[in-house]
């Protein structure tokens, strides 16, 4: 999977392991898609990290992996119509995938559409149950349409299925 969270160490060696591998194979998609997502996450380069990943799918039109960072970036940078139709495409790529459904419901709620994100994320819980980052989406969503005493509970269900010493995963 592609790098993503940790140490400005870790995204330095993400960086000079994919170069390496574009110096041995230049048109190598996830070596690419890497690079996009260091310039995503580590550099905040959003015009180079969305041609890297642009170009990474042009490379290797089946990743999810890169459809998915492509989808975050767009959402992060405002352009959520654009981010639903990429992170739909990513779902459609790999369908048994929580991670791009839960997405969904975190871009709908950054479009501040609300009603929306919480139905997605509803859908999502319905086919993962134990998938936390859609129930912590979820309390997103629930705080948004006033409605408190939902957001608790499902804030204490994310923190319960949270990974980490705390949670259970």
């Amino acid at each position: 999977p592609i790098v993503t969270g940790g140490s400005s160490e870790a995204f330095a060696k993400a960086r000079g392991a994919a170069k390496r591998a574009l110096e041995l194979q230049p048109e190598h998609a996830e070596a690419t898609s890497v690079l996009g997502t260091v310039a995503f996450w580590y550099e905040w380069d959003y015009p180079r990290a969305e041609a890297l990943l642009r170009r990474a799918l042009e490379l290797q039109p089946s990743s999810a992996d890169s459809q998915v960072f492509l989808a975050h970036l767009l959402s992060n940078i405002g352009r959520f119509d654009e981010a639903l139709d990429e992170i739909r495409r990513a779902q459609a790529l790999d369908p048994g995938w929580p991670v791009p459904r839960s997405l969904e419901g975190q871009f709908l709620f950054m479009a501040r559409r609300y009603d929306a994100a919480l139905k997605r994320l509803d859908e999502t819980l319905q086919v993962h149950p134990d998938f936390w980052n859609a129930h912590l989406f979820r309390v997103w969503a629930l705080i948004a349409l006033g409605r408190y005493n939902e957001s608790l509970e499902a804030a204490d269900h994310a923190h319960l299925l949270r990974p980490g010493p705390e949670g259970s995963a």
